[in-house]
């Protein structure tokens, strides 16, 4: 399942003293069962100005537990819903998010985001969900059966757990190709070089 976490809860999420919901939900995404959608605005100027945010970042784009977005695509939308003015909240970057990427699950406190969020005019297909500590930080039921669900990821696959190795040997293949030798091929399978002549 896909989701995103707005800017308003990264502390709860990435902080140095997470809430009980916020540590659910980031365990979550680390056991691979779910797959943060990053780009645009949010990426950008939000989330990437939190220090505790970048670190995790970089282990989980390799690990598959976070996904970027062209950010071409994500300003194109974000203009396009702030042309047509449907949107009650400010977060007109998220909601494009959304849309492009086809994550569904929203971590957020912000209540006119949520009212947006579950607007099946703003983001289109199926009715956005959102996961929240507005009331309470400690893991509900609610939050359970949110974060339980496999069918709020429109757009991207998940990575079974069988493939993930497989997947981090073509990572590791298309970096390798790029600090190849001059007339050489990488072979991911046997991961070396192969000399062709």
């Amino acid at each position: 399942m896909c989701a995103i976490v707005d800017n308003n809860v990264r502390h709860e999420v990435f902080g140095a003293a997470p809430t009980e919901a916020g540590q659910y939900f980031l365990d979550w995404l680390e056991r691979g069962d779910g797959m943060l959608a990053l780009g645009g605005r949010l990426l950008r100027d939000e989330l990437s100005g939190y220090q505790n945010f970048n670190a995790w970042l970089v282990q989980a784009l390799l690990a598959g537990q976070a996904r970027r977005v062209n950010d071409g695509e994500v300003d194109a939308a974000t203009e396009e819903l702030k042309r047509r003015g449907i949107c009650r909240s400010d977060d007109e970057h998220i909601l494009a998010l959304a849309r492009v990427s086809g994550a569904r699950l929203l971590f957020t406190n912000d209540r006119a985001l949520q009212q947006d969020f579950r607007d099946r005019e703003i983001i289109g297909g199926t009715r956005g969900r959102v996961y929240t500590t507005v009331e309470r930080s400690d893991v509900r039921p609610a939050h359970r059966e949110l974060l339980r669900r496999t069918d709020l990821c429109q757009g991207w696959p998940m990575v079974p757990e069988r493939n993930r190795r497989v997947s981090m040997v073509y990572l590791f293949g298309i970096f390798a190709a790029r600090c190849r030798p001059a007339g050489a091929l990488y072979d991911a399978r046997q991961r070396r070089y192969h000399r062709y002549s």
